[in-house]
């Protein structure tokens, strides 16, 4: 979001209106720097030892940029990429997709984006903006999952007929995160004005601003098909999680994927190799879509 004027109005994929200044008069109204130390690992926190995904409980296990003991994490790391959250486009995207049962996800999403922020989130908000030694170092894999969990329970309520208590609800959970937020007063890069700004202590808190704006302009999320996970769609005709960007795709991942498993089930099928219910069990899939699959084949 940018905030000089005038400028020139464009409208996104949603049909919402934004204003876009020329380059040299730019200046981040959203605008916070968080740092990555990876890479993160999982550890053992009665023996302080690394530990390999499938062996990480719940109660004992954190997430930690720390060598190959805990041992290490007082010791100075520097941080591998330091990034603005505001500017990834709907991180709350990345977030859901995180699979919790696979927690080598975990992994992928932290090298990328980070820690979640229990650290300041447990301070008192008097005290949250305070730096900290091990802030993006070290989290308990319990606070992550819940935080991970109460992300993906907000975008379903959403998606849903959603009652007034269930919105009281949303707005109760939104609200705690905003807390992270505050704002801030920024100057153009030639520091010829001051200007109002907003930044964030917290990943979460930049995750959540993004919610606070989708709520606010009740735009549509929809459900992938094929990973279950929530997105905004980029055109009218999205269906499954959007392509992700310079990554060289040219379609969803989810996308090919879905075809994929159409094309192996009708193939099978067709020659008599599985039946419907068999497909079904296989692709975890309730067996009136995979008939739909077939119907829709047959009828070519």
């Amino acid at each position: 979001m940018k905030r000089i004027k005038p400028g020139k109005t464009e409208t996104d994929y949603n049909e919402h209106k934004k204003t876009i200044h020329p380059e040299e008069w730019e200046v981040d109204y959203l605008q916070t720097w968080l740092s990555v130390y990876g890479p993160y690992a999982f550890f053992d926190t009665s023996t302080g030892l690394r530990i390999p995904p499938q062996a990480a409980t719940i109660a004992t296990t954190v997430i930690a940029s720390a060598g190959d003991n805990l041992f290490e994490l007082q010791r100075k790391r520097v941080s591998t990429k330091r990034y603005n959250p505001f500017a990834v486009r709907a991180l709350f995207e990345k977030m859901d997709k995180i699979q919790l049962d696979n927690l080598s996800s975990i992994l992928i999403f932290c090298n990328e984006y980070g820690l979640l922020g229990e650290e300041i989130m447990k301070r008192p908000s008097s005290l949250r903006g305070v730096y900290s030694g091990v802030y993006g170092k070290i989290e308990s894999l319990d606070f992550f999952i819940r935080e991970v969990q109460e992300l993906k329970n907000c975008l379903k309520i959403y998606n849903c007929s959603r009652s007034p208590d269930q919105n009281f609800k949303l707005m109760i959970t939104v609200n705690k995160y905003l807390a992270t937020v505050s704002p801030r007063v920024q100057l153009l890069p030639d520091g010829s004005k001051l200007l109002p700004g907003q930044t964030s202590a917290t990943l979460l808190g930049a995750v959540y601003y993004q919610l606070y704006e989708l709520f606010g302009s009740g735009a549509e999320l929809k459900e992938c098909p094929l990973c279950g996970s929530y997105f905004t769609p980029r055109t009218h005709r999205s269906n499954f999680c959007p392509t992700p960007e310079g990554e060289g795709y040219t379609r969803s991942p989810c996308e090919n994927r879905y075809n994929q498993m159409v094309h192996w089930s009708r193939e099978k099928y067709m020659l008599g190799k599985k039946t419907v219910e068999e497909i079904a069990a296989m692709k975890k899939r309730p067996a009136t879509e995979v008939q739909q699959w077939l119907d829709g084949y047959e009828r070519r």
